[in-house]
């Protein structure tokens, strides 16, 4: 890999970090797939980032709505309302 190539990887990760919100040993934490799988949607390119970031709030929409329609959560929400 040329030098220009190295600074251009370095630069999509340090981008991709600060979309995911994680630091350097987070990063170096994840599975190899997973960083690939990363890289691959191209998360430093704005239009792409705006997509990936609708979709996880779409994601956290659907979880919080199948988490108030649990018993388990009505039944926490019943109690804390009590304390």
């Amino acid at each position: 890999m040329t030098v220009r190539m190295v600074t251009i990887c370095g630069l999509q990760v340090y981008i991709t970090c600060q979309v995911l919100k994680c630091i350097e040993v987070e990063w170096e934490a994840k599975e190899e797939d997973e960083r690939l799988d990363l890289l691959q949607q191209e998360l430093w390119l704005p239009q792409k980032r705006q997509e990936w970031e609708d979709d996880r709030a779409l994601e956290r929409e659907e979880q919080r709505r199948e988490r108030v329609q649990s018993a388990q959560y009505k039944r926490y929400k019943r109690f804390m309302k009590k304390q």
